[in-house]
């Protein structure tokens, strides 16, 4: 709600742009049939953060699956 007051219109593509960014993650840390998280998340964070909650979710998905090619210096 507070980035909505700030950002106006912009408030609300920035959880489908995100959605989108965690789904190309998820491709490529190799999860299996990824959904598109934008439409979702959008639609929940009119539920009091709730998306919020999601968001994190998918995320912690990314970390547990690990894959992708190793961090290097």
């Amino acid at each position: 709600i507070v980035i909505t007051l700030v950002c106006g219109l912009y408030g609300y593509y920035l959880p489908i742009k995100y959605g989108k960014i965690i789904q190309e993650a998820q491709m490529r840390a190799g999860i299996p049939n990824p959904e598109d998280q934008g439409v979702k998340f959008l639609l929940f964070m009119f539920l009091c953060g709730y998306g919020v909650a999601k968001m994190q979710e998918e995320l912690n998905k990314i970390w547990e699956a690990g894959g992708g090619a190793p961090a290097t210096f």
